[in-house]
C-alpha cells in the first residue's frame, strides 16, 4: 500500500511540475524570434516548422505546439523556450540538434553478404549523412538478430 501511495505522490508531483512549466509562460505578443544552437540545419528550415510568427500571441498551449512541431521534424533532441528581450516580448528557442551519422562500419558480418547488409540498413534509414535515430537503430538490431536466429545462430550480440 505504501508503494502505491508513493507512486501516486510521484505522479501528482510530475503533473504539477508539468502544469507549472506550461503556466510559467505568460501570454505575450512576440516581437522577435531568436533561435540558438543551430549547427547544420538552416534557420529557414526551423522557421518553416514554427506555428507562430512575429506579431503572434504565445501562451502555454502555443509553447507546447511549438515544441511538438519542432520535435516532430526529427531534427532535434532538446528544445527549450524562453521569454526575453525588452518587455519580455522576444521568444528565444534554444535547441540541440540530433547527431548525424558520419560513418557506417560493420564488422563480423560473416553470415550475411556485406553489400546486401549495407543496402538493407540504408533502406531502413541507417546511412551516412542521415540524422541518427536510436529507435531506427534498435529496430535494425532486432531485425538483424531475428535473421541470425532464423539461421540457427543464437549467440549473436
Amino acid at each position: 500500500m505504501i508503494k502505491i501511495r508513493n507512486a501516486l505522490v510521484a505522479v501528482i508531483i510530475l503533473l504539477y511540475a508539468n502544469i507549472y512549466a506550461i503556466d510559467k509562460f505568460n501570454s505575450f505578443i512576440v516581437t522577435d524570434i531568436k533561435i540558438n544552437g543551430l549547427e547544420r540545419i538552416e534557420l529557414g528550415t526551423v522557421y518553416n516548422y514554427l506555428p507562430i510568427k512575429v506579431g503572434g500571441v504565445i501562451d502555454g498551449n502555443k509553447a507546447d505546439d511549438i515544441i511538438h512541431k519542432l520535435y516532430s521534424s526529427g531534427f532535434f533532441q532538446d528544445i527549450r523556450l524562453e521569454q526575453n528581450g525588452q518587455n519580455g516580448s522576444a521568444l528565444i528557442i534554444n535547441i540541440k540538434e540530433r547527431p548525424i551519422i558520419a560513418e557506417l562500419s560493420i564488422t563480423g558480418d560473416h553470415a550475411f553478404d556485406h553489400d546486401k547488409l549495407i543496402k538493407a540498413l540504408n533502406d531502413n534509414g541507417i546511412m551516412t549523412s542521415k540524422v541518427f535515430d536510436k529507435s531506427v537503430l534498435d529496430g535494425a538490431i532486432l531485425s538483424l538478430k531475428t535473421e541470425y536466429y532464423n539461421r540457427g545462430l543464437y549467440s549473436v550480440e
